[in-house]
């Protein structure tokens, strides 16, 4: 009997060992599971910051070099007027050799919300087999409720610390019988994006010129030369409140300026949630901005150059639902100096998707113009007038655009056929 109870003891001692044994490595491997590194070659429709947001079980990166898996999506028009996107996964490092085709289709009348919704479930659907590859499914369940996505996207290195580049040059080259002209232009961008920083420079330059040959044989040429140099810093104070500031610098002669040169700090309030801005937003935004400028010709106010202060108030609202979308943007700006020197403005565009195949639309802007202090003195002359080299005295600018659409017939018909798609 004695013997038994201890042979009883033993077993259960080496039950409750190898349990241990094999839970330790379980929960140190779940602590330090791996995470796939995502590149998206995006030559299609994508929402980008949407993609980010809601999927943060991955580490997105900006190099398809360090990356496990490369995402290429591309999209065709389907018969019935929807749309058929292509996502390719192509494995990378560790899982190089695995590589997977997905298609989806949405109807015509698929809202931007429901086209990236139906994106990213694809998306998560796609990446399931390379998650189990590397060892990092952990996480994965097969739910119906929504997943909460609130948690920050953090990289696990970074050796660039989130600074991202882009350098642009171009040129363009057109000419008639009695017309030749060409572009030169370049740009670089330098930005920085964390959930406590946003920082963005950007310096860019165009030689635009155009030369015409007039009935008499003179030639006339337009010179639409311009440069320009932006910055903008903000820092997040909490879950609503941001601060930062401006800076500009241009110089572009149809406007009359040889220079002009802005820096305003700024103070940003959201009403809703910063982790909500690929859904609603609403924001507020006040900035107290120091101007200087240099004109090419003297002003109507008798000025060849002056300094100002001014301020503007912004307010934004943007959603974006499956019934459709919607925005207003308002903005209101003055120069401190002289008050009735000011500008109001306000654009708002609405699309309701009404019924199946039946869509309304309908966008509209207005600007009361009160400011243009930088117009010179003088008639313009006819070349100047049509060809927009100077600057024209306006009391306001507006427009609207109301659109109805109707698709109706083979919903089902996601065939798709690119031949002759070139051909205007």
């Amino acid at each position: 009997m004695l013997n038994t109870l201890i042979l009883a003891s033993c077993r259960r001692l080496l039950l409750a060992l190898t349990l241990v044994v094999v839970a330790v490595p379980t929960a140190v491997a779940a602590q330090e599971a791996p995470r796939l590194r995502l590149f998206l070659d995006c030559a299609t429709r994508c929402d980008g910051q949407f993609l980010r947001t809601e999927l943060t079980d991955v580490d997105w990166v900006t190099d398809r070099t360090v990356s496990d898996v490369h995402l290429i999506a591309t999209g065709l028009g389907t018969g019935a007027g929807g749309r058929e996107v292509t996502l390719t996964f192509i494995g990378r490092a560790a899982l190089a050799g695995m590589t997977d085709t997905v298609l989806f289709r949405t109807p015509p009348d698929a809202t931007d919300d429901i086209y990236r919704r139906e994106f990213l479930r694809v998306l998560e659907l796609g990446l399931v087999r390379y998650s189990l590859a590397m060892d990092a499914a952990q996480a994965l369940r097969v739910m119906r409720t929504p997943i909460d996505v609130s948690r920050p996207v953090v990289a696990l290195t970074d050796p660039w610390n989130f600074w991202v580049f882009n350098v642009r040059l171009n040129g363009e080259l057109d000419a008639e019988s009695r017309t030749t002209g060409y572009e030169l232009g370049g740009e670089l961008n330098a930005s920085r994006t964390t959930e406590d920083w946003k920082i963005r420079l950007e310096v860019g330059g165009d030689m635009d010129r155009t030369e015409f040959t007039l009935d008499d044989g003179e030639k006339f040429t337009a010179n639409r030369d311009g440069w320009r140099a932006e910055a903008l810093v903000a820092r997040s104070i909490n879950w609503k409140w941001s601060t930062g500031f401006v800076a500009e610098a241009r110089s572009y002669r149809p406007d009359n300026l040889e220079l002009r040169y802005r820096f305003a700090p700024a103070l940003e309030f959201d009403f809703f949630p910063y982790a909500e801005a690929t859904r609603r937003r609403l924001i507020l935004l006040a900035t107290l901005g120091v101007n200087h400028f240099e004109y090419v010709e003297e002003t109507v106010f008798d000025r060849t150059e002056e300094t100002r202060l001014d301020g503007k108030l912004d307010i934004a609202f943007e959603s974006q639902q499956p019934w459709g979308s919607a925005y207003v943007n308002g903005s209101a700006s003055a120069f401190l100096s002289s008050l009735e020197q000011n500008r109001f403005s306000g654009s708002a565009g609405l699309e309701i998707r009404l019924a199946r195949g039946l869509e309304f639309e309908v966008r509209g802007s207005y600007t009361r113009v009160r400011d243009q202090i930088t117009l010179p003195k003088g008639d313009a002359s006819d070349e100047q007038v049509f060809l927009r080299l100077r600057q024209l005295a306006t009391g306001y600018r507006a427009s609207v655009d109301i659109g109805l659409s109707y698709t109706f017939g083979s919903f089902l018909n996601t065939i798709v056929n690119p031949r002759f798609n070139n051909v205007d």
